[in-house]
């Protein structure tokens, strides 16, 4: 490997202009930027905000049996538990994986619900 300090300037900035026009190339955008795939998945993810509002009503459904005597409020907590606890969650298991890998992440977090 060589590492250039051989070069003149002319040779150099020749060198880094080459260079700068392959790089060029392969960044070049194509002229249909809007495809089938990218519009499926813009629908996927929106679709998954409706999920999770779904998610947090359904939690009202079984209030009478899971939080018998319990106070509005405090049914109110437990629901919004979920909305803190998700983004939390996602950016403490953000940090477990890049620290100790995917698996290193997920057992944690397994251990996590079973004994949470």
């Amino acid at each position: 490997a060589t590492t250039g300090k051989h070069l003149n300037p002319e040779e150099k900035e020749r060198r880094l202009s080459q260079m700068s026009l392959l790089l060029l190339d392969e960044l070049e955008v194509d002229a249909i930027t809007v495809t089938t795939p990218l519009i499926f998945a813009v629908l996927i993810a929106s679709m998954l905000m409706f999920n999770m509002g779904y998610n947090i009503s359904v939690m009202n459904a079984p209030e009478p049996f899971v939080f018998p005597g319990h106070s509005t409020s405090a049914w109110s907590m437990a629901v919004a538990a979920f909305c803190v606890g998700g983004p939390l969650g996602a950016v403490l298991a953000g940090q477990w994986a890049d620290q100790r890998g995917r698996r290193g992440a997920l057992m944690i977090t397994t251990w996590l619900f079973i004994f949470g």
